[in-house]
């Protein structure tokens, strides 16, 4: 009879270590001096051998299927792939392009893997066909390293979001002045984070701001003016201003940048709602049901992918659009998640 020390049975907290386990099940088995575990919330398997003249455990001193003790990811993560399906309403992928940079630097949201990847120069990514992407990502925001992909980093716990952390993060924007910007989607808000790839080495990158929450480590989905649910789609405008989807209030939320954006800061308008709090389904041309993806043209023009309404709206003259205004639609578009604009 043993008792295994640290036995989590599914907390959210998302860390592995030598010496705990989650949701082990499976298989067990000993082997002269020690214990093989079959680790199967942590997706390993761990020997634990036998102090030395009694019958106690120590921590373990071999893992398979992990390239360390920290470390549970799904599959082997080296900053090459992605997990972003799920299930139809746990999946993301936001794509942009820093073309303020010299070479363009592009930035994938690898959603359930809580981070987002970034490469440096957006011409050498993909470039045989055979071997795709077979340079790992240069920078990764959201994690220490591009082995890691638990969610909020470091507190590893759902309900603990940090500055440094990413929970489920589905839509990505760059501004004019480099800066990535993050739809954070299941801690309720979107991160700043300044031109990430001047941040120091070595460590994860942190965001210097947040809207949709109060501060970093809060988390309040209640719909407000200040509060989001889940954004899914953030897009930059001409003039600095932002614009983000929230699917799980059925809305979009607007803020205007006057100098710079404050931590919390309120957004000036909604869209999908007649006011900050209402949360409810609409087909009109004011109302959305679950948008997701953002776009901008060159005037302004704001371009939502209603995905449960089949349609792409379309919102002119946006620097003074009021609460519930109405937009243009272009039905008969099968629920669309995502919308990209031409510069033409």
């Amino acid at each position: 009879s043993l008792l295994l020390g640290g036995i989590n049975a599914g907390n959210g907290a998302g860390f592995a270590g030598p010496g705990t386990l989650n949701t082990p099940g499976g298989a067990a088995v000993l082997n002269n001096t020690e214990i093989w575990i079959a680790d199967t919330g942590n997706n390993r398997v761990i020997a634990l051998p036998l102090a030395a003249g009694t019958s106690n455990l120590t921590q373990a001193t071999r893992v398979v299927g992990q390239l360390g003790y920290d470390v549970n990811a799904l599959n082997l993560v080296d900053g090459r792939e992605l997990f972003v399906y799920a299930a139809p309403d746990l999946h993301g992928t936001g794509i942009a392009i820093d073309r303020s940079s010299t070479p363009n630097r592009l930035y994938v949201a690898d959603s359930l893997n809580n981070r987002v990847l970034g490469f440096k120069d957006v011409r050498l990514v993909g470039t045989d066909v055979r071997t795709l992407l077979t340079q790992p990502a240069d920078i990764i925001i959201g994690q220490p390293d591009r082995f890691h992909t638990n969610l909020n980093y470091p507190s590893g716990n759902a309900l603990n979001p940090t500055d440094q952390g990413l929970f489920g993060p589905q839509s990505v924007a760059v501004d004019a002045q480099g800066n990535l910007w993050v739809a954070d989607s299941f801690n309720g808000r979107l991160l700043r984070f300044p031109s990430p790839f001047a941040q120091p080495a070595g460590q994860a990158p942190r965001a210097n701001l947040v809207l949709g929450q109060a501060n970093f480590t809060t988390i309040i989905t209640d719909a407000s003016s200040s509060t989001m649910g889940q954004p899914t789609g953030v897009v930059v405008f001409n003039n600095g201003d932002l614009a983000a989807s929230d699917i799980l209030h059925n809305r979009i939320l607007l803020w205007r940048k006057s100098g710079d954006f404050v931590n919390g800061q309120s957004a000036r308008a909604v869209l999908g709602q007649s006011n900050f709090s209402n949360t409810g389904v609409g087909s009109s041309a004011a109302g959305l049901n679950r948008p997701r993806g953002l776009a901008v043209d060159s005037s302004d023009r704001l371009y939502v992918a209603d995905t449960n309404n089949n349609r792409i709206l379309v919102y002119s003259s946006t620097s003074t659009i009021g609460n519930g205004a109405t937009g243009t639609s272009i039905p008969n578009v099968p629920t669309p998640e995502g919308v990209a604009v031409s510069p033409s």
